[in-house]
């Protein structure tokens, strides 16, 4: 049904799922209101249109929807401020570290400083391994 409306002739056998989850079929006398999204599983029937298009109840779900969507929690904006900071921190970290084992702890073993520096990045996030 492309729009929200009551049945004015007929019997409408409708299916709401798409909006209720109910995988019943819900018949509608006249004078019942028939919500707009619902799909009509028998005869057709007459219906007097009360509300189409950003007025129906499916419209507002999927305003609501995208609302939410585009709404970060307020521990993810946290998160997001740490992480903006925590990676070049942790970049800086390992270039120091290198410098520091490859010149004066390890001078010139590149393998060595290579491997202590990889492993500051792997120990202040173990995610960077996948």
């Amino acid at each position: 049904m492309p729009v929200e409306g009551i049945v004015t002739k007929g019997i409408a056998y409708l299916n709401e799922a798409m909006l209720t989850g109910e995988s019943n079929i819900i018949e509608k006398q006249i004078g019942d209101e028939v919500i707009g999204g619902t799909v009509n599983m028998g005869e057709p029937f007459y219906c007097q249109a009360k509300k189409v298009g950003a007025d129906t109840v499916l419209a507002n779900i999927l305003q609501k929807v995208d609302e939410i969507q585009s709404q970060k929690p307020r521990i993810q904006r946290i998160a997001d401020q740490i992480a903006k900071w925590f990676t070049p921190f942790i970049l800086i970290i390992a270039i120091i570290t290198f410098l520091c084992q490859y010149f004066v702890f390890h001078p010139y073993d590149i393998a060595k400083a290579i491997d202590i520096s990889i492993t500051v990045i792997v120990i202040s996030c173990p995610c960077a391994l996948v």
